[in-house]
């Protein structure tokens, strides 16, 4: 199975965290943040008298009531801060155009929950500081608080361009590009965004996994170490540790972390999925089988994707040689996701290579219409059928080699139904009509050997022309020469020298016709050589039978 990305906190789902880090950040820089941000409380003064200060002070110096009131709201209890709330979107009802109102008030709101209203403070602010990389950023992540990323990421753009070393805007960016798997900008934002604010954890957290994400895993797995650190209860940074430990080959330790990702994600039914998986590899990794197969079992019960679970568990005892258990799972694999064809191509490897070609052909049935699949499967049927004819026909050419002339001839027609030209069969159905004397089926078979292209219309015009001499002789050749040594075995020697004779002349004939034969190409020409030359040693040794039997017959007077 391909190594996926786990799932992580998105862009676009940014929350949390990170726009109290924006709140931060925007009191600490920028341009129309407070001098020195409030550290304490400052005593037990009435909210009446509070009011009156702060009037008092807003008439005098804006800058100092505006962190007055900061302070009043960092310190307050929540119905006091819910009255420095009220005071200022009364404010701002009164001077509309108050920059410095909305941005503390909309971070006011952000702060207390995130809101539409919390929003419309900071365009506010926005519009009145369209050049505060600080107002900017709380926008941003107000925009993103409300799952309005393609509105927050222009943002954040400008903030960098205004701030190259704003690592708040550098971050989200970052985490946006490792979102769209553009890992070599993720990974180039992130090491920026690092140098800018070394030790915020989500911006060390997003560089861990752009580093996985770019083939780098001994750096992300340092990163990963920091990142726990900071939190160990992160399922997907451990997840992604042991991956990164994976790939370097230290199964061990990636056992280890995928136990603490399935551990921290007990809650988390994707984590769950997605470690069960990764768990069950590493334990059969470090030769835990029987804990592997465990893992398999349970995460396949939860998992939604199970068939990827039966796959793996199906290749787990496909490796242990335990085809049965295989073939079960490879089975369940399908039968889970229909496009698991790779699981149906394997049952068919496992059936092949216990000899269950026909189990693999209907398995292979399952697939054969399936787009995605059938070129595979019908090139893979069209093998193990090729494999069948191959093992049926060694079995019938065994048959066709002995036993009853009923059971070669039958042998040797079952062969010409799984292939009407096959050679041996035409052959061998040709030579027991020769040993029957039927010469109507002995000319048949050699029409269907020159039709079949085993024989030229030249070899197949000799072996006719042959044929016909024999008929002409009214008897078959191999008749005489039995007969020959029938009569000489029984010492009728007039009788071997008639038959003799018979056969000496049927040689003749043959000479004679080859020396009238004229063939047509240099192969005609050769075989004419070669028959001639035959021919005149079959007549010289039927000379000197002749004289043999002239001097057994003088002998035996």
């Amino acid at each position: 199975m391909a190594d996926s990305l786990p799932r992580r906190t998105p862009f676009r789902h940014a929350t949390g965290t990170g726009l109290v880090l924006a709140l931060g950040l925007c009191l600490i820089t920028g341009d129309i943040t407070p001098a020195h941000a409030a550290r304490k409380k400052s005593g037990t003064t009435s909210t009446r008298k509070k009011k009156s200060e702060s009037a008092s002070t807003a008439a005098s110096s804006p800058e100092r009531y505006y962190e007055t009131i900061w302070q009043r709201y960092q310190v307050g209890t929540p119905k006091e801060r819910q009255s420095v709330v009220s005071e200022l979107k009364a404010r701002s009802k009164q001077d509309p155009s108050d920059g410095t109102c909305h941005y503390y008030l909309g971070m006011m709101l952000a702060e207390e929950g995130g809101s539409k209203s919390a929003e419309e403070h900071l365009r506010a602010a926005a519009t009145a500081f369209p050049e505060s990389p600080d107002v900017l950023y709380c926008l941003a992540e107000q925009l993103l608080a409300r799952h309005k990323p393609e509105e927050a990421a222009p943002l954040y753009e400008k903030i960098v361009t205004l701030a190259p070393n704003h690592g708040g805007a550098l971050t989200r960016l970052g985490l946006k590009a490792l979102d769209e798997a553009q890992y070599p900008k993720a990974l180039e934002l992130l090491t920026s965004a690092r140098a800018a604010n070394p030790d915020n954890r989500e911006t060390l957290r997003g560089l861990a996994f752009a580093l996985h994400s770019s083939g780098k895993p001994a750096e992300a797995i340092d990163l990963f170490k920091t990142v726990l650190a900071l939190d160990e209860k992160d399922p997907e940074a451990w997840m992604l540790l042991g991956k990164s430990y994976e790939s370097q080959g230290k199964v061990s330790e990636a056992a280890e972390a995928f136990e603490k990702a399935k551990q921290f994600g007990k809650k988390d039914l994707e984590i769950k999925n997605l470690v069960g998986y990764d768990l069950a590899r590493a334990l059969y990794a470090t030769g835990k089988i029987d804990d592997a197969i465990k893992e398999y079992q349970k995460t396949i019960r939860m998992a939604t994707d199970s068939a990827t679970g039966w796959f793996e568990l199906g290749r787990l005892h496909d490796d242990l040689r335990d085809t049965d258990a295989a073939i079960e799972a490879y089975k369940k694999c399908f039968e889970a996701d229909e496009k698991r064809g790779d699981a149906v191509l394997r049952i068919a490897e496992l059936y092949r290579s216990d000899e269950k070609l026909d189990e693999a052909l209907g398995a292979l049935e399952l697939i054969a219409r399936k787009k995605d699949w059938s070129e595979r499967a019908k090139a893979l049927i069209e093998e193990i059928k090729a494999e069948k004819t191959e093992g049926d026909r060694g079995d019938l050419m065994d048959l066709a080699q002995g036993g009853s002339e009923e059971v070669r001839e039958k042998a040797y027609k079952d062969l010409l139904a799984i292939d009407k030209k096959d050679e041996a069969a035409l052959e061998g159905l040709k030579q027991l009509a020769f040993e029957r004397g039927d010469l109507d089926q002995v000319r048949y078979y050699i029409k269907e050997l020159k039709k079949a292209g085993h024989l030229s219309k030249e070899q197949a015009d000799i072996q006719l022309n042959e044929l016909k001499y024999r008929e002409d002789a009214g008897e078959d050749l191999a008749v005489w020469e039995n007969r020959l040594e029938e009569y000489k075995k029984d010492g009728e020697w007039d009788k071997a020298l008639e038959m003799n004779a018979k056969i000496r002349q049927y040689a003749q004939d043959q000479l004679d016709y080859w020396r009238r034969y004229s063939p047509k190409s240099k192969d005609g020409q050769a075989t004419k050589s070669q028959m001639m030359k035959l021919t005149k040693i079959r007549l010289r040794l039927i000379r000197e039978t002749m004289n043999d039997l002239r001097k057994e017959k003088a002998k035996n007077k």
